[in-house]
């Protein structure tokens, strides 16, 4: 039987138990809280009960999980070499938010489709690719052999967060030599586009018209749903697409005698679709919806329509040209600019921005660009994420014994791209994307979520495949020279 034979096999027969530890990491709402952070669970309960359900379930296979005080979690299995091949995926999750028609954190198969949180990003791809290493684990202890080099499986639990977890993995331990993470798309990813998040917050904006005002979930994704509160009746609100308005009855919100100058509350609800800040594309800002009916409506006074102005800026459109921040180039195409989260906090409004960027841009005149729009309306910012652009090397031997195996299997040609999502890759010295998603092979489909999105689901033929490729993947890894 060929390599390719026995891994398509082993994954059909192991498929019920792979499906089992999907469904119990599924089932942990592993988003960020830092509300409930605390020593040894750093980033909240949910990553935290993620990492322990992962050490009991990678104990079953008797791989016993080190506990790097929560921020991330390790297994190594020993091999005949001094050098250390590195796989690295995560177990927190974006939050759930609006949208959902099915339970988000519960596994649900359906017509072929498997749905639920973390099913593509990256509870599913990472765990494909662990059983991979199962399969040669347990071939060459069949055999009596030696891994030929050492295999360390690093489990994060911030990738959604600034990955701080891999800044304290990094401050820790040696990189691997060569790394990569099944966080993306096949065949192969060489290069991602340079981040730079940062939180913008207004001057103070007190007695106006907007009594609160938010949207969104995370700085990394495009809002689906935003809202704000507006002094003023709700029956006076002319009807839009994408709007929906009712009365407001929490008269704190409206500042004592205010109540009777504004006769009422309403709250303003818009509804968008959502989408990761990387591949805005088909997404609509909800937060740009809802400053547009303000600002076409005049539900605010001078000072809010500054700020509703400058928003729109940034998220009336998804290549930064409104704060001259558009610019491409060969290797990564055009930069993608996201507001993703809103808020008010005390008399501010705050708005987030997430630029990715190409490799004729930089940090330096990014931020500058950002700081002199600020400036304009007495805003401040503040940073969240900055890290410049990754290119590797697409013709090195890791890379190609990656590529070869998806087109072994596939039969398809690998070529590979860049991106403009982040992966554990970058922060790597050495390090690459590859898979688990193949929109290639199996495009989206109605009804179906992509990563981050509601109803984030995935094809069980999908992750099937990408199991069968990470097996042959590591065999033509483990054929290369470690020495």
């Amino acid at each position: 039987m060929s390599l390719l034979e026995e891994a398509k096999a082993y994954a059909n027969a192991e498929w019920p138990m792979i499906l089992h530890d999907l469904e119990a990491l599924v089932g942990i709402d592993s988003s960020q809280d830092l509300s409930g952070a605390c020593a040894g669970a750093p980033f909240g309960p949910g990553p935290r009960a993620a990492l322990d359900k992962a050490t009991e379930l990678m104990a079953g296979y008797g791989f016993a999980l080190n506990d790097c005080e929560g921020y991330c979690g390790y297994f190594d299995i020993p091999g005949d070499s001094d050098k250390q091949l590195g796989i690295i995926g995560h177990l927190d999750v974006v939050p759930a938010a609006d949208g959902w028609t099915r339970e988000p954190f519960a596994l649900t198969r359906q017509d072929g489709i498997l749905f639920g949180r973390g099913v593509t990003d990256d509870k599913g791809p990472f765990l494909m690719g662990i059983h991979a290493l199962r399969f040669w684990h347990e071939r060459f202890a069949r055999e009596g052999r030696e891994f030929p080099v050492n295999v360390r499986v690093i489990f994060g639990c911030a990738e959604e967060t600034g990955m701080a977890d891999a800044d304290y993995y990094l401050a820790h331990y040696p990189a691997p030599d060569f790394l990569f993470t099944p966080d993306a798309d096949f065949p192969l990813c060489y290069g991602e586009k340079g981040q730079f998040q940062v939180r913008v917050t207004s001057k103070p904006l007190s007695g106006g018209l907007i009594a609160d005002f938010r949207g969104g979930t995370a700085p990394n994704g495009v809002p689906s749903m935003a809202e704000a509160i507006v002094r003023c009746p709700a029956s006076s609100l002319p009807a839009a697409e994408r709007i929906t308005a009712d009365e407001e009855w929490d008269s704190a919100l409206i500042g004592g005698d205010l109540c009777s100058n504004y006769g009422g509350l309403a709250r303003v609800r818009a509804q968008g679709i959502a989408g990761h800040a990387a591949m805005p594309a088909g997404s609509v800002n909800a937060i740009d919806v809802l400053a547009a009916y303000l600002l076409e409506n005049d539900l605010c006074d001078a000072d809010e329509r500054e700020w509703l102005e400058f928003v729109r800026r940034i998220t009336s459109v998804n290549d930064g040209t409104g704060l001259g921040l558009a610019c491409e180039d060969a290797d990564f195409g055009p930069a993608t600019c996201v507001g993703g989260m809103a808020t008010t906090e005390g008399d501010r409004f705050t708005q987030t921005i997430d630029v990715r960027f190409p490799t004729t841009t930089s940090l330096p005149e990014l931020r500058a660009k950002v700081d002199a729009a600020a400036a304009e309306i007495g805003a401040s910012v503040a940073s969240i994420n900055e890290v410049e652009p990754l290119l590797v090397n697409p013709d090195s031997p890791e890379v190609a014994a990656l590529r070869s195996a998806y087109e072994q299997v596939t039969g398809c040609e690998a070529k590979l791209f860049t991106m403009g999502g982040g992966t554990y890759a970058h922060h790597f010295p050495v390090g690459v994307s590859f898979g688990a998603m193949d929109e290639g092979r199996f495009p989206p489909m109605p009804g179906v979520g992509g990563m981050h999105a509601a109803d984030e689901g995935v094809q069980e033929d999908c992750l099937r495949d990408a199991l069968v490729v990470y097996i042959v993947a590591l065999g033509n890894l483990f054929a290369l020279e470690w020495q």
